[in-house]
């Protein structure tokens, strides 16, 4: 008997497709395809000096669709500024920059981190807020007597989708995580992990069913080698999590078009349903309010629990959704009684073990002005 497009989908282990697999992502460099943590290592060494060091150690951070909506420009030798690229905005999915700045926060947190590896205590203002358009943060280096090493989870961070482990986590991995005061951290099983749950699979329903958010996710999935080579970001196969016959055969018969078929919007939500079933718990990151400074604020401290994250093997999801829908994001702060903005949902897990990163990454020829 003929199998169905979503039973074939299903039994080719490509269930894991969708939007709910896709927030922020992270991964490797360029064209010439730096994967793994030791490629990083080789090419950061490879730079004439620090402050490309400190740029390209930056352009490793999270982002929406691992969409990298950064520019940057040299000031002086100790000074550089970072533009947002307008060009990868996100309308549909982020229609007021919100997940934008977070990501250029994440870029900072990553600057920062590396500036102390080198020697440099990074300090920053920023102009023109709430103007994205206009909108710059300017970074300058200014010289310490000692360094720190650079942690390892910023140079093998990953977002994991597959093969969370639903035990509960050990408290010490959350308190070496865990940064702000503004994170709480809800375990599995809990009535707010609970509600997330019906929210997120809620939210990601209304999703698939709008268009402009699917048009806007087929432009930024890479399906073949070309594509990824060509734009060098967005979101891949093996993002995804998408390897061996099933890898295979998205990246010969998938297009832009196939993110658009009803069985895609299946899939989005069969995947989204398995993700829900198997975590340790949830971290909620809140700010005071959606100002750019704030947004900025709560971007570092996600990087830098995802940094933690990687260190201690924690598999680490972030899955908005719920923030990105009007109607879900209400009933979550009415139900949760939030007194502050959410800003990220991140599912977080213990692991049996994990990966190299995947995702591709522009080159600095294409960030630095």
């Amino acid at each position: 008997m003929e199998l169905s497009r979503r039973e074939f989908i299903r039994a080719a282990g490509l269930s894991c497709i969708g939007i709910g697999a896709v927030t922020m992502g992270a991964g490797c460099f360029g064209s010439k395809n730096f994967v793994e943590e030791t490629d990083r290592v080789l090419f950061l060494n490879s730079l004439e000096n620090d402050l490309l060091k400190i740029i390209y150690l930056g352009s490793l951070a999270s982002s929406s669709h691992n969409s990298q909506p950064w520019k940057i420009q040299q000031v002086s030798n100790n000074q550089f500024r970072i533009f947002v690229d307008t060009k990868k905005l996100l309308p549909a999915i982020d229609p007021h920059h919100r997940e934008t700045i977070l990501s250029i926060g994440a870029f900072l947190e990553n600057a920062i981190v590396a500036g102390e590896t080198f020697g440099y205590e990074l300090s920053y203002s920023s102009e023109n807020e709430g103007d994205i358009h206009s909108f710059y943060i300017d970074v300058f280096l200014n010289r310490l007597t000692g360094v720190k090493a650079l942690p390892a989870g910023l140079l093998k961070r990953r977002s994991l989708r597959r093969n969370h482990l639903s035990i509960k986590i050990a408290e010490k991995y959350l308190d070496n995580t865990i940064e702000t005061e503004r994170v709480k951290f809800f375990p599995k099983n809990s009535q707010q992990s609970g509600i997330i749950e019906d929210l997120t699979l809620l939210a990601t329903e209304h999703q698939t069913k709008n268009r402009r958010i699917m048009e806007e996710l087929s432009e930024w999935i890479r399906w073949n080698s070309d594509e990824i080579k060509m734009h060098q970001d967005g979101l891949t196969p093996e993002t995804m999590e998408i390897s061996g016959f099933s890898g295979f055969w998205v990246r010969m018969f998938y297009d832009k078009s196939s993110v658009m078929t009803e069985s895609f919007a299946e899939s989005t939500i069969d995947s989204t349903n398995e993700q829900l079933s198997s975590y340790g718990g949830w971290l909620l990151i809140s700010s005071i309010d959606n100002s750019y400074s704030e947004l900025l604020k709560a971007g570092r401290s996600m990087e830098a629990m995802f940094i933690r994250a990687a260190e201690n093997k924690l598999g680490f999801h972030i899955m908005s959704q719920i923030l990105q829908e009007q109607e879900t994001k209400k009933e979550f702060i009415r139900t949760l009684q939030l007194k502050e903005e959410p800003q990220f949902l991140i599912r977080l897990s213990h692991l049996d073990e994990y990966p190299e990163p995947v995702s591709p990454r522009r080159g600095l020829s294409k960030i630095i002005l």
